[in-house]
């Protein structure tokens, strides 16, 4: 579980539902609309930041492939993994985890433990 909720992501992206917001005290994003992990910028391709926010929008379910292509206009289902491991290769050298999950049988999950 997070420690804290210090922080509230407001996604101005035009991947991101605009009155979607999600409090984490790991993940935030300042004020010039940059997605900040652990303080640090995490500089992620449109995709990337449409897959993500995809899965945050399931928190702290889990986000299935199928959801996360229907969120995501014309990304097919094969390509989702190579985008979350995209997505796990930046966060890890920032937080040194993976910032997103598979489970088995149920799709992906943020980890609440990075």
């Amino acid at each position: 579980m997070p420690l804290s909720t210090s922080h509230t992501i407001y996604p101005t992206n035009s991947y991101a539902a605009p009155d979607f917001k999600l409090n984490l005290f790991w993940l935030s994003e300042d004020h010039f609309g940059r997605l900040m992990l652990l303080g640090c910028p995490l500089e992620l391709t449109p995709r990337e930041y449409g897959v993500l926010m995809s899965i945050i929008r399931h928190y702290p379910g889990a986000a299935s492939v199928k959801a996360i292509c229907k969120d995501c206009e014309g990304l097919g289902a094969g390509s989702v993994p190579v985008h979350i491991n995209a997505i796990n290769k930046k966060s890890a050298k920032i937080g040194g985890r993976r910032l997103v999950i598979a489970q088995r049988g149920m799709g992906y999950i943020l980890n609440r433990y990075m």
